[in-house]
């Protein structure tokens, strides 16, 4: 859309059925080129009530697809990960060469049990590193710069040294 609002309309082609779809968490990569986000598929349900009130209940159906939208072609690539992974968070990393996410890996568990992890996704060579390796209850991942002289410890001087500061060394 404009600035001031006006002449909205769509970047993505929409679904062909309502409530079949959802998009989520996009992110503009650095250059303004592309957009990464999640594609989740969804389940919906329509009940008819008497007095021909209707209802709907719409929830996930289980497959996320991570996803880069070229803005001047509309080209989709589709991002190689496991269909059984929910997808928790995307940013991009290391100059728009990769993605950072967070995900769990089998949807199987009750939700207060969720192991979510960090992952990187090397979009030149399509392999994933999973970069935390813990039980966490939530995690959304960003990765604000890749300059090195920018990566510092978030604690101070002599202490520990932060997660987020020993990650983006290693990686």
């Amino acid at each position: 859309m404009n600035v001031d609002g006006t002449n909205a309309r769509p970047f993505i082609p929409p679904f062909p059925e309502e409530y079949t779809s959802h998009r989520r968490i996009p992110k503009w990569s650095a250059d303004g080129a592309e957009v990464l986000y999640v594609e989740i598929d969804l389940k919906t349900e329509i009940r008819e009530h008497p007095g021909g009130k209707k209802s709907i209940r719409i929830w996930y159906a289980g497959t996320f697809r991570l996803q880069i939208l070229n803005k001047n072609n509309r080209s989709v690539r589709k991002l190689k990960i496991p269909t059984v992974w929910s997808l928790q968070s995307v940013a991009w990393m290391h100059r728009d060469k990769a993605v950072l996410f967070s995900a769990v890996p089998h949807r199987n568990e009750p939700l207060y049990e969720e192991v979510v992890q960090l992952y990187k996704y090397d979009i030149a060579t399509d392999t994933i590193m999973q970069l935390t390796h813990d039980t966490i209850g939530s995690v959304d991942g960003d990765w604000v710069s890749d300059d090195p002289s920018t990566i510092t410890q978030v604690s101070p001087k002599g202490k520990l040294s932060a997660r987020w500061g020993e990650l983006k060394k290693l990686h």
